[in-house]
């Protein structure tokens, strides 16, 4: 969401209480709204131990709904089975009238009614207030509606303490070994990987890996990435992305240790990649298998401030790019081959082969959705705006000519021919420092099915980006006190959130 788009609105709800009879599921109503905040989206969640119920959501100007006033009535349709367990109405958010200076909110009233065969159930009003959309003085206005709607912003979700028990030191990723063991690996930034099993009450985590003594760590370097083998659970192969003493990028393999499976064989190391940095910052650092088998490797620009080496646009270098390669073959004395699809396989312009795609700042996380097989990454903006890209082959994502959708070198008329435009983006208003997330495709949190989240490092909010018929909405879901450094998936495909200040982990739980 972007400061151009977000206009002052805040919803507070007030709770719902529902008239009880037997035969007649309850339901629950929430709200969420429109990226432009034009309008206000009602979300119904029926009890399906009921199919076949028909629903009906009214808005009114008064309480009169139990009296027969029904307004605005949005019929639902028919729900039948948990496949269809949410279903939506939009209303239209009210503005400011001629001669409502000096107002600052309106009450709108909701209610449902049900219909399950002959019986038929009203609920009590829920009470939403919407501050006004204002026309004028909207500056000071917006700054008043976004402090508190961090606050009372209406969640589809919750934050619960993961492991009560455990406890990280500068946590940066969160992975699952995909082998069916059901335990998580944490990387510290010190070094260590740490590994337990994906239980409430797990007492304590065991050292993985610790590579402590190979590393320069602090700042933005440090143990960054963390990959497992698609075929790990019979070859024991894992990948690992790390700052060396030199502060160099070194992409490396490591075996698991054949007579513990909660151990790594430290001198197992194959390194795969170096890549000399010029500056002590965007390392960059992620890694993910995609669907296809292959390695992908997030790589900043470099660093310093606003690319001066020019890194983002030169395929000479691997700075600045998103690079994959095969690791299951070995050609031209590396210890990995270019995949055959590599855009830039076999070019005589001296464009490196590893390139996937490039323009790139210093993406902080990338993931795979499982589902689609896309790649999406977080890329981290230099002054004033950050990002959320899905990464195609090829793709010139526009750093340093672009900052999010705009202009940053030159500041104004640059040339967008041939680039690619981030999906969404956001103003160092909201947040200033991205941190890439996953597409939800678990199951214990189904309002968020399909829906991208990330969220920011510095301000700890948490978005979720949904795609339908091609149009993009972002929605702030909810405000939180943590250093978002992390999100990540168990093998089930449910969310946690690292928080790096605290070291603690945090499940996505429905609300």
């Amino acid at each position: 969401m972007t400061a151009r788009t977000l206009l002052p609105i805040l919803i507070a709800i007030f709770g719902l209480r529902e008239s009880v009879l037997a035969a007649v599921p309850s339901v629950r109503l929430r709200t969420t709204l429109s990226s432009d905040q034009s309008s206000l989206t009602v979300l119904l969640s029926p009890d399906v131990s009921a199919a076949g119920c028909r629903y009906d959501i009214f808005s009114a100007e008064d309480k009169k709904l139990l009296a027969g006033n029904f307004k605005s009535a949005r019929r639902v349709v028919t729900v039948d089975g948990a496949a269809s367990r949410f279903a939506l109405q939009t209303f239209r958010v009210p503005q400011l009238r001629k001669g409502d200076e000096k107002s600052t909110a309106r009450r709108i009233f909701f209610a449902t009614r049900t219909r399950c065969g002959r019986e038929t159930k009203v609920s009590n009003v829920t009470s939403i207030r919407i501050a006004l959309q204002k026309r004028s003085g909207e500056k000071s206005f917006r700054s008043w509606v976004q402090t508190l709607s961090k606050r009372l912003l209406p969640r589809l979700v919750t934050l619960d303490r993961a492991f009560p028990n455990l406890s990280f030191s500068a946590p940066v990723a969160l992975e699952n070994a995909g082998d069916g063991t059901d335990r998580l690996f944490v990387v510290q930034q010190g070094g260590q990987i740490l590994v337990f099993q994906n239980d409430n009450a797990v007492p304590s985590a065991t050292t993985f890996l610790d590579l402590s003594a190979r590393i320069t760590t602090g700042g933005e370097r440090g143990l960054l990435g963390l990959a497992f083998h698609p075929n790990f659970e019979t070859n024991g192969f894992f990948y690992v992305n790390y700052t060396d003493l030199s502060g160099n990028t070194v992409v490396s393999r490591f075996t698991r240790s054949l007579g513990d499976a909660n151990s790594a064989d430290p001198n197992s190391e194959l390194i795969l990649l170096g890549i000399t940095q010029p500056f002590a910052n965007h390392n960059g650092g992620a890694l993910a298998f995609g669907l296809d088998g292959f390695l992908y490797i997030s790589v900043g620009d470099g660093g310093s401030g606003g690319d001066p080496q020019g890194n983002g646009q030169n395929r000479g270098a691997l700075l600045g790019k998103i690079l994959r390669i095969d690791v299951d073959h070995v050609s031209g004395g590396l210890n990995y081959s270019i995949p055959s699809e590599n855009p830039y396989r076999g070019n005589v312009s001296g464009f490196r082969e590893e390139i996937f795609a490039y323009g790139v700042r210093n993406p902080w996380r990338m993931s795979i959705d499982p589902l689609t097989g896309f790649l999406w990454a977080g890329d981290v903006g230099q002054n004033a705006y950050e990002e959320v890209d899905v990464i195609s082959a090829g793709g010139n994502y526009g750093w340093n000519t672009m900052e999010g959708l705009h202009c940053y070198n030159p500041s104004s008329g640059c040339d967008q021919s041939g680039l690619t435009l981030p999906l969404a983006e956001y103003s160092h208003s909201v947040g200033n420092s991205i941190t890439g997330g996953h597409v939800y495709r678990g199951s214990e949190n189904p309002s968020l099915d399909g829906m991208y989240i990330y969220g920011d490092f510095i301000s700890g909010v948490i978005f979720g980006l949904s795609q339908d018929g091609g149009r993009t909405q972002v929605n702030q879901l909810f405000a939180t006190d943590h250093l978002i450094s992390s999100f990540g998936i168990d093998e089930s495909r449910e969310l946690f959130l690292l928080s790096y200040g605290d070291g603690e982990i945090y499940r996505f739980s429905a609300n």
